[in-house]
C-alpha cells in the first residue's frame, strides 16, 4: 500500500482543526473544516478582481495627484521667480534713486539760485 502525502486542503483543514482546539473551540469534523476552508478560499478568490480594481483605481488616483502636485510646484516656482525679479528691480530702482540723490547733493548750486 502506497502512502501519499496529504493534499493541500487536508493539511489546511487539519491546521484549522488544530487551531480550533488550541483556542478552545469545539472540535469540528475534518469534512466541516474542509468545507469551511473551501468556502473561505472561494470568497477570497471571488474578492480578488474587486480588490485589484480598487488597487488600480487608487494607483490612477495617486498618479493624478502627483501630476497636480507637480503642476502646483511649477506654478510656485514661477511665482517665486517673478517675485525675485520684482524685488531685484525694486532694489535696482532704490539704488538708482540713492545715486541720483547723492549726485544732486554733490552738484554745486549756481550763484543765481542763491540770490
Amino acid at each position: 500500500v502506497e502512502s501519499r502525502p496529504p493534499s493541500r486542503e487536508a493539511r489546511s483543514s487539519s491546521a484549522v482543526s488544530r487551531a480550533a482546539n488550541v483556542f478552545g473551540a469545539p472540535k469540528a469534523s475534518e469534512a466541516e473544516n474542509l468545507k469551511e476552508f473551501k468556502r473561505l478560499r472561494d470568497e477570497a478568490e471571488a474578492a480578488l478582481p474587486q480588490l485589484r480594481a480598487v488597487q488600480q483605481g487608487k494607483a490612477e488616483e495617486l498618479a493624478q495627484t502627483e501630476l497636480v502636485v507637480t503642476e502646483r510646484q511649477k506654478e510656485i516656482e514661477s511665482v517665486e521667480a517673478m517675485l525675485k525679479q520684482k524685488v531685484d528691480a525694486r532694489l535696482d530702482a532704490q539704488i538708482a534713486l540713492e545715486c541720483a540723490k547723492a549726485l544732486l547733493r554733490a552738484m554745486p548750486v549756481p550763484a543765481a539760485a542763491l540770490a
